[in-house]
């Protein structure tokens, strides 16, 4: 699949939910219960990358917390992800309409470009045949 499918794979499902970690976003996104080793780790890398666009959020969510005899503590920490304002700018940019909108666009100001050079050469072949110059 196209990394920029994936991208927008990834966000369209933070967008949905509140906050995913990366292993429940591998189960979201590749539409199973038990993920593989090798489809958290892509999970990860894309959210990495989407991370270094600055598209998604990290949050850190210390989930236990334990003080041993000698003090030192043990945190277990589960990282939650959730679509920042970029990412959903860059949702809403990438999305069929906006791209339909924008092939519109330009179609309409190629038709405008070509009926005026029309009414050009036309304007200027009748003058040219009339005598004026």
């Amino acid at each position: 699949m196209d990394k920029e499918k994936m991208y927008t794979n990834v966000l369209r499902t933070l967008k949905s939910e509140d906050s995913l970690n990366e292993y429940e976003l591998a189960n979201k996104l590749f539409k199973s219960k038990r993920v593989t080793s090798d489809q958290i780790r892509t999970t990860y890398d894309l959210l990495d990358e989407l991370l270094n666009k600055g598209l998604v959020n990290k949050k850190k969510l210390v989930k236990d917390s334990v003080t041993m005899d000698s003090g030192n503590i043990f945190e277990s920490v589960d990282n939650r992800f959730s679509i920042s304002l970029d990412g959903l700018t860059h949702l809403k940019s990438s999305s069929p309409k906006t791209a339909k909108a924008t092939a519109t666009a330009i179609v309409t100001t190629i038709k405008k470009i070509f009926i005026g050079v029309a009414v050009g050469l036309l304007v200027w072949w009748l003058t040219t045949q009339s005598g004026i110059f």
